[in-house]
């Protein structure tokens, strides 16, 4: 009997996570396609693919320059 250990692709895993600055976020916005987002107050968390690879993007409302968000992307994918 084989046992399977690969773990299924999650994109919110920690390996995945990536803080980044509004520049990085308004370009990573526009080069994927969201397929829906859910306002949770202080920021809003989109859900879609980038380049065909599922993403998870956690915009901070306001951002300023100097302010991070989180990105959750497979970029070896």
């Amino acid at each position: 009997m084989s046992i399977n250990t690969k773990r299924p692709h999650s994109p919110l895993s920690v390996e995945h996570f990536h803080a980044v600055d509004l520049a990085t976020v308004t370009q990573t916005m526009t080069e994927s396609q969201l397929e829906y987002s859910i306002d949770m107050g202080g920021f809003t968390v989109h859900h879609g693919t980038r380049h065909g690879v599922p993403i998870i993007i956690a915009e901070h409302h306001n951002q300023k320059a100097d302010e991070l968000s989180g990105i959750w992307y497979d970029i070896g994918q």
